[in-house]
């Protein structure tokens, strides 16, 4: 990710405050304690867990999730970390997701999740929006094959969200 972050950082410069290039910078030095933080919990997760990725029935009846490339093993609020922190502007994050990652929980919950508290699951969620620079840096990088403005903005969108995530909820201060 090291190498990905100047290259990233140059092609979205116009897009990045210095908040945002601050953020960025503090990710690479935690990435593998982030990654093999709590073990005894991880699940199988999507990864790349965003609206883009997701199709949904005309009557709202269902939702099918596409782009399994980046299947893995990881906590469970990494997928709800990385697809709030990047999907929502941060008032909007802010304002609801408590209601949310609850809402989550008691469908965990539901699904017969037995040995996880609330408090746990909204630790594993704030540990997830780091899960935002990773994924959005690597795939602007070494997945677009021919960038545009659509993806530009797309991935604009998605770091400065991710980065407002991390400095709200501060994952990096639970390792």
């Amino acid at each position: 990710m090291a190498g990905a972050i100047p290259i990233f950082v140059e092609h979205f410069a116009s897009f990045l405050g210095p908040e945002d290039e601050a953020t960025i910078a503090t990710v690479p030095p935690r990435l593998v304690e982030w990654i093999t933080a709590r073990l005894d919990r991880f699940t199988l997760i999507h990864g790349d867990y965003r609206p883009d990725n997701l199709m949904f029935m005309p009557d709202g009846s269902d939702v099918t999730t596409l782009d399994w490339q980046t299947l893995g093993l990881g906590l469970a609020g990494r997928d709800i970390g990385y697809f709030l922190a990047t999907s929502m502007a941060p008032a909007t994050r802010r304002s609801h997701e408590h209601e949310l990652v609850s809402a989550y929980y008691e469908t965990l919950l539901s699904y017969g999740v037995d040995d996880m508290t609330f408090d746990e699951c909204f630790e594993d969620y704030r540990l997830g929006v780091a899960q935002g620079p990773l994924i959005t840096i690597l795939g602007s990088v070494y997945a677009t094959a021919e960038p545009s403005a659509e993806s530009d903005a797309m991935f604009a969108a998605m770091i400065t969200r991710s980065c407002a995530a991390i400095r709200d909820l501060d994952p990096f201060s639970l390792l």
